[in-house]
């Protein structure tokens, strides 16, 4: 059976709304237009994070073409954790890709900042007897680098091409691990946003879902590195990505619909009881960045890791 788009030519793109080529990329690009629309204000300067993925690399092309005419700053921000034959592949992309769109890249490396790649700090976990997870010390870095630098580069806000699949992995991820107060924390506008030293965190793909991604990428970037960051099967999120891959094959639609409840019904009270609780975050100890310990998670993970 052939679908049309609303203009009468055949659909490529099967999803809520079947859409031909021009259309789809039309409705993709005005539906995350309109959420930055909802939260960029004037002269501001957004950083946006980015992997050489196809999420981040259509968030950057989009941020890249609305801000023209606008009195906005940008740049592109990449954390090279150090994983060969994955990251250094996706920063010639990168590189390549900004170039020609006049886009300013900051690479910051695990390296450098860290003290380690992570490809050698894996190597040297079971030694050290760490058990930690993979994606949880490159996450915790992560998140640790990115805020650091775009703070240190006056960034008003920084932009993280999360999607619709990749924010409800994450709320199953923490109920089924009971963190529930990490929820308080996610959501289109997410982190801590009443400190001055944390960068507000903005998600515009959050209600984008991730085939229509895949298909916009498909589209319109050719050359887009294609492979897995190799450490991926220590993630619990594999799992949690085909149950709800398999509830969406089996009930269409479940994955908009849970967002929808999570958006409407459960993020606004649980941020609202973190907002009342209000904890006081003091200075890590060792780096002097925020923390509701003595000693940060970063620096007590590198402590483990033995990088400190």
């Amino acid at each position: 059976m052939v679908v049309n788009c609303h203009c009468g030519s055949r659909a490529s793109f099967l999803g809520e709304v079947p859409f031909c080529p021009a259309h789809f990329q039309l409705w993709l690009k005005e539906t995350v237009e309109t959420e930055l629309g909802k939260f960029i204000g004037k002269k501001e300067t957004l950083a946006i994070a980015v992997s050489g993925g196809k999420d981040s690399t259509a968030l950057l092309d989009i941020v890249n073409d609305w801000v023209k005419n606008k009195d906005l700053k940008i740049f592109a921000i990449c954390i090279d954790e150090g994983i060969k034959n994955y990251r250094d592949e996706s920063l010639k992309f990168l590189r390549r890709f900004c170039s020609k769109k006049n886009i300013e890249l900051k690479v910051v490396s695990f390296e450098k900042e860290i003290g380690s790649t992570l490809d050698k700090i894996l190597e040297s976990r079971t030694d050290l007897g760490v058990e930690t997870k993979a994606c949880t010390i490159c996450g915790t870095f992560r998140r640790y680098l990115i805020n650091a630098k775009v703070r240190e580069l006056d960034a008003t806000k920084v932009l993280f091409a999360h999607n619709r699949d990749d924010e409800l992995q994450t709320l199953f991820m923490n109920l089924f691990t009971g963190n529930v107060s990490q929820i308080s924390t996610k959501g289109e506008i997410g982190g801590i946003t009443d400190h001055s030293a944390f960068v507000v965190r903005f998600k515009p793909l959050i209600d984008v879902p991730e085939k229509a991604l895949a298909t916009y990428a498909l589209m319109k970037y050719p050359n887009l590195p294609d492979s897995e960051c190799p450490y991926l099967e220590e993630s619990a999120r594999v799992g949690v990505r085909h149950f709800l891959n398999r509830l969406e094959s089996d009930k269409p639609n479940s994955k908009k619909k849970i967002m929808k409840t999570y958006r409407e019904k459960l993020l606004p009270p649980l941020k609202e009881s973190a907002h009342l609780l209000n904890r006081t975050l003091n200075e890590c100890e060792i780096c002097k960045e925020p923390s509701s310990r003595l000693v940060c998670k970063v620096c007590e993970l590198k402590k483990d890791l033995k990088l400190i």
